[in-house]
């Protein structure tokens, strides 16, 4: 049923509802998907409400990694040190 929906066929088949939740509430604009770039040039896609903080956002990035590494497998412990920094200004 999953793989058969346009919205939802590019969600992983162990799909949880979690995730559902955020990928229709990223179509009905409730929700962002925020990119964040690990020093090793690994991009996250990270989905948070439109409404998120920074302490939404990094348990976003923790619930992702999680997800990420039950599906491929590897450690379980995971040290979350989030380093946000501010866009660099362009003058116009």
């Amino acid at each position: 049923m999953v793989v058969q929906d346009p919205l939802l066929c590019d969600l992983p088949i162990q799909v949880t509802l979690e995730e559902v939740n955020s990928q229709i509430a990223l179509e009905y604009g409730q929700a962002m998907t925020v990119r964040v770039c690990k020093m090793d040039g690994e991009v996250m896609p990270v989905v948070v409400v439109q409404s998120a903080t920074v302490l939404d956002l990094k348990k976003a990035i923790q619930r992702y990694v999680q997800l990420k590494q039950e599906r491929e497998g590897g450690i379980q412990h995971i040290s979350c040190k989030v380093c946000l920094a501010k866009p660099p200004q362009t003058a116009l």
